[in-house]
């Protein structure tokens, strides 16, 4: 990540240590920090005077492509392609709240369901429904 001088155009700092590719940062109201969310799924606190490295928030399984910092400064929300959003208490590091999305169709046994095109059995998979593959194949469906 780096910093620029909009005045100038120069660059101020390149903050160092994501190992992934950042997709979001997020400046404080303040200006005194900035929050970055990585493909590792990782968050990173950092001083924009320095542009040393304050904490490294872990806790996603996937890509963080969304960060805001709360108007004080004492919070972030975290928002990840693993289907959470995560509240953090800056100065600890702490994770304060889960918020997960709501999977209507988790665990739904669509075993042998028929009337179904494989685009939408495919869907209902994705949205964590289960099917037993190996009692049920497709040609198994078309023979009832």
């Amino acid at each position: 990540v780096r910093l620029w001088e909009t005045s100038t155009g120069r660059p101020m700092a390149t903050l160092q240590g994501h190992t992934g590719g950042v997709w979001r940062v997020a400046p404080s109201a303040d200006g005194q920090l900035i929050a970055s969310g990585d493909t590792d799924g990782t968050m990173r606190l950092w001083e924009t005077s320095t542009g040393r490295p304050v904490t490294t928030l872990q806790g996603h399984t996937s890509t963080v492509p969304g960060v805001a910092l709360s108007a004080d400064g004492q919070l972030l929300a975290s928002a990840s392609f693993d289907g959470t959003v995560r509240l953090w208490e800056v100065s600890s590091g702490a994770c304060l709240r889960v918020l997960r999305l709501e999977r209507h169709y988790e665990r739904l046994d669509i075993t042998g369901l028929m009337g179904i095109t494989d685009a939408q059995r495919q869907a209902l998979l994705t949205l964590g429904a289960v099917e037993d593959e190996a009692s049920t194949s497709h040609e198994q469906i078309a023979q009832r």
